[in-house]
């Protein structure tokens, strides 16, 4: 069978989608605890807490609490580019 391959767990997975001909740019990074999408051009987004609302039903984009982890969610995702 062979020996089995380690690898080193990810921290995290970021998902981009933009749509042929459209100005439609969506980003998603998901962590072991947050997921965080970004609508580029918008004035909108979603932040979960995974541990705490694993349904994904409150969104805390809004939620002064966690600007400061939006902030750094946000910043991560730029720096995969």
């Amino acid at each position: 069978m062979g020996r089995p391959i380690k690898q080193r767990p990810r921290h995290d997975v970021i998902v981009e989608e933009h749509p042929f001909n459209t100005d439609f740019n969506q980003r998603m990074i998901v962590t072991d605890t947050h997921k965080l999408v970004f609508f580029a051009n918008r004035p909108y987004g979603e932040l979960y807490d995974l541990t705490t609302d694993p349904n994904l039903v409150r969104n805390l984009w809004d939620d002064p609490a966690s600007a400061n982890l939006k902030q750094i969610l946000l910043a991560e995702s730029c720096l995969t580019r």
